[in-house]
Parts: C-alpha cells; sequence; structure tokens
C-alpha cells in the first residue's frame, strides 16, 4: 500500500528502494546459533547436521514504481521521501532511495473495440492508433501489443519494437458482420447463431475480458523494470464476457 500525504494517485513512473521486509522463517533463522548444546549428560556441542545447517538469504531492495497526480490530474513532480509512506502488511517500510524516472521502456498493449456499435468508428480509431505508434513508441525501448475484441480477444501481433509489424496488424483488424446484424450497431432479435458459439457473442463487447486476459497473458510476462499501460478504444459499452469489472481492475493492478 502506498499513501500520500497531499492526497495524490499512484500508478507507474517514480522508482524507490525499499529496506527488504519479506523474510522466510530459514531466512529469520540466520542469527541463531550455528550448534546447539545438549544439556545432559553430554556437555560438548554437536557439530549441526545438514538439517540444522543455518541458510542464510539475500535480499536485495525492492522497486516501487509509481506516478503522483493531485486532483486535476496534474503530474507531482516535487514530492519528497517525507511526502511517502509505503505499508507492508500495516507496517511502515523505510524508503532508502528515492528517485524520479522518467525514461523506464513501455510495454504498451493496444486494445481495440471491433463490436457492432463500432463499425463507423473503427477506420478512424485505426487512423489514431497508427499515429500514436508512430509518434510515441521509441523502437530502440518501447515495444506495443495489438488486440482485438468482440465477445472474445484475438491477439493480432504480440509485444515487438517492429513499427512496420505494428502498422499492418492495425491495418487487418476489422469489423465482421455478425448473424443477423442490419446494420447501424442492431442485431436482429432472436437471430440464431450460424455455427458455434462463438458466433452467438459475435458483434458484443467483453471489455472486461479484453482487460483481463491481456492484463494476465500480455502485461504479466513484460519485463519487471518497464511501465506497462493499457491503450482502450471502445465505445466503453460492456455488453457481455465471463469477467467482471473488478476482477478487470484487479488483474491490471497485478500486471
Amino acid at each position: 500500500m502506498i499513501s500520500f500525504k497531499n492526497s495524490v494517485f499512484m500508478i507507474a513512473v517514480l522508482s524507490f528502494g525499499v529496506a527488504a521486509f519479506v523474510f522466510s522463517e530459514h531466512a529469520e533463522a540466520q542469527d541463531a546459533p550455528a550448534a546447539t548444546v545438549n544439556k545432559g549428560a553430554n556437555p560438548t556441542p554437536t557439530p549441526p547436521s545438514e538439517e540444522d545447517e543455518v541458510i542464510k538469504v539475500d535480499t536485495e531492495a525492492v522497486n516501487v514504481l509509481f506516478t503522483a497526480q493531485d486532483k486535476d490530474r496534474r503530474l507531482l513532480l516535487t514530492l519528497k521521501p517525507e511526502d511517502i509512506k509505503i505499508l507492508e502488511n500495516g507496517q511502515p517500510q523505510e524508503i532508502n532511495a528515492f528517485s524520479k524516472q522518467i525514461d523506464l521502456p513501455l510495454s504498451l498493449a493496444i486494445l481495440i473495440d471491433t463490436s457492432a456499435s463500432q463499425e463507423r468508428t473503427l477506420p478512424e480509431e485505426k487512423i489514431a492508433a497508427i499515429a500514436f505508434i508512430e509518434s510515441v513508441i521509441r523502437p530502440t525501448k518501447d515495444e506495443v501489443s495489438v488486440i482485438s475484441f468482440t465477445g472474445e480477444s484475438t491477439l493480432e501481433q504480440g509485444m515487438t519494437n517492429n513499427v512496420t509489424r505494428l502498422r499492418r496488424a492495425i491495418d487487418r483488424v476489422k469489423f465482421v458482420p455478425p448473424s443477423g446484424y442490419i446494420g447501424g450497431g442492431v442485431i436482429a432479435p432472436g437471430t440464431p447463431p450460424i455455427s458455434s458459439g462463438n458466433q452467438a457473442i459475435a458483434g458484443s463487447t467483453a471489455i472486461w475480458d479484453a482487460i483481463w486476459v491481456t492484463s494476465a497473458e500480455v502485461l504479466g510476462p513484460a519485463p519487471e523494470k518497464t511501465r506497462r499501460a493499457i491503450i482502450l478504444l471502445s465505445d466503453g459499452v460492456n455488453t457481455s464476457g465471463r469477467k467482471k469489472i473488478e476482477e478487470a481492475v484487479d488483474a491490471a493492478i497485478k500486471a
């Protein structure tokens, strides 16, 4: 948990070194004597067996990445260590180092809604996505993936820094009219699916499922020291899927 005295918001950009605070039972035994003494008939110290041998564990500082914003969503760039409080299981932790990092690599997932309601806006969204990649992404540092989704998600392009591949992946994204589609985002009621269950969810919008699977399977395996973000191109109305918004948020936070 990270709390701010000035009531700011955290996500990911600054980096701290935090004193290691997670120890196993073996690690806690590091200060224990290496030999035990039998207080009975044999006062001679008994050499430790392999099972009794003290295990020493090297611990490293923990980096906590976050972005701080004020109530007007302006970045706070003047924070000091005394403005930050880090808690682990309710216990405050010591901050050993505090620095501002503005040049970390970026692992980005672009989610493109291809449901029926996106038929008219999809071409403009694709143009915007390509323009963003070409103007913002640094091929020597950053990587991007492209995922399209309706009732199910499709990985169009895995993580890559190749702008040409990303452009082609976005170009391939298209709206496929579902069974019974009559235009204008309207699907005729009662229209049976043509084939499998996939056709039954075609044209719907499973936003939370898309965010959940992207967080878990695409952004989760990204390198540790990188900023991770999702750009969601959608009308924002979730109409299908198995996951709830809470599950999508939880997966994004974990990733």
